[in-house]
């Protein structure tokens, strides 16, 4: 799939690869950075209280940024390939039964402009050149802003498609709530009672 922005000058393309190599491998303190970012960003309660669903999310902005990280290293400021990751295949297995929607996919913009104002940080550290400074810019905010784009879409189908597998008869969704309080998860007990009937 081809990126709708103009391939970066070779001088960009050295600079991206530079500050990628840079900020490999990401730290604990930027995963925990951008994993509280995330936190903030939610407005469903079940999303942060459960810790299933924290570690998952924890693990995803680690997994994706460092994806984004390495495809800018091979492909600098181009759109990032998205692979069919098994953790978000896992995430989109752990909203279904939850009754929760991919509305609070946008929590990760959260955890994108953190991660953003980190990327910027470090673009003043590689160039004085306005225009060099523009390009980076310009190129590695389009390849962001897309990557995510493409993330929360994908979520979004992989959902549709557990959804369909379970194919959502009240004994499939009964079955999913009662294996999620043998695992420990932390729903309520309304929920649970309104989904066991």
């Amino acid at each position: 799939m081809e990126e709708p922005w103009p391939t970066p000058s070779a001088r960009v393309c050295e600079l991206i690869r530079a500050l990628a190599e840079r900020m490999l491998p990401l730290s604990d303190d930027i995963v925990d950075m951008l994993w509280q970012a995330s936190q903030r960003g939610v407005r469903q309660q079940e999303y942060v209280e459960d810790p299933v669903l924290a570690e998952v999310d924890r693990r995803l902005n680690k997994a994706n940024t460092t994806h984004w990280l390495v495809m800018n290293l091979n492909r600098p400021g181009r759109r990032v390939q998205l692979t069919r990751d098994p953790e978000l295949l896992i995430y989109a297995r752990d909203l279904v039964p939850r009754d929760l929607n991919t509305d609070e996919l946008a929590s990760w913009r959260s955890a994108q402009q953190a991660w953003w104002e980190r990327w910027i940080r470090a673009c003043f550290t590689v160039t004085e050149d306005l225009d060099e400074l523009r390009e980076l810019v310009e190129v590695s905010g389009n390849s962001m802003t897309t990557y995510v784009d493409d993330l929360i879409a994908a979520v979004g189908t992989y959902v549709a498609e557990v959804r369909s597998d379970l194919g959502l008869g009240a004994h499939a969704e009964r079955h999913a709530t009662v294996q999620l309080l043998l695992e420990g998860s932390r729903m309520s007990r309304a929920r649970a009672e309104e989904q066991l009937g």
